[in-house]
């Protein structure tokens, strides 16, 4: 069966903020999996000062930041940004592995998950299908 390619009004952007490529590949493969039908993902990588013009007009994305190894005060000020200026963004923290205060703190910034492995980014499914799901249901055709 030939498979067309997707409508762009159900191409919802991912967009990642990582120092290397670790991460990138890995959307990649799991997206297709985590995104409900007819949806499906548009895995940017993008450095953080970025972020705010990619968001412009959004009104659903997955922001997936990186977490810093020496600490996460810069990533707390950019995750608070983003809280504020696009409050519809699901944001997900992936890396380091990070103390309970620090989950905390994110939490109250509005993080919606932290993961520490790539082998995690599967377990997020729910997650992401419930955040995208009234939007899947406005999209599909009747």
């Amino acid at each position: 069966m030939i498979e067309l390619p997707p409508s762009h009004m159900h191409v919802r952007p991912w967009v990642l903020c990582e120092r290397g490529t670790r991460w990138f590949p890995a959307l990649c493969r799991f997206a297709p999996e985590l995104m409900p039908d007819p949806l499906t993902a548009s895995i940017i990588a993008l450095d953080a000062r970025q972020v705010r013009s990619a968001l412009i007009g959004q009104t659903k994305a997955v922001l997936w930041w990186e977490a810093p190894a020496d600490g996460v005060a810069t990533l707390c000020d950019a995750v608070a940004f983003v809280s504020l200026v696009a409050p519809q963004v699901s944001q997900i923290v992936v890396g380091s592995r990070l103390s309970r205060a620090e989950q905390l703190v994110l939490a109250e910034l509005r993080v919606a998950a932290t993961i520490e492995h790539l082998e995690q980014i599967p377990q997020l499914s729910r997650l992401i299908s419930a955040y995208f799901a009234t939007d899947a249901g406005e999209q599909s055709p009747r």
